[in-house]
């Protein structure tokens, strides 16, 4: 797991890292640091789902 940037999202602050994914090898998933829970699974690069991010949670 590698840790990418912390969240604020409906008062929750947690930190969002980037696994490999676990029903789909060879990509990649977004994890919730604090509880480990998947965020997004389905990701083709580390790239990809860091865009993801800005999407899901804008600044």
């Amino acid at each position: 797991m590698k840790h990418i940037c912390n969240a604020i999202f409906d008062g929750h602050h947690f930190g969002i890292a980037i696994d490999e994914s676990i029903d789909n090898p060879g990509m990649f998933r977004l994890v919730d640091e604090s509880t480990g829970d998947e965020i997004e699974d389905m990701f083709e690069s580390e790239n990809e789902a860091m865009d993801a991010i800005f999407v899901k949670y804008p600044a």
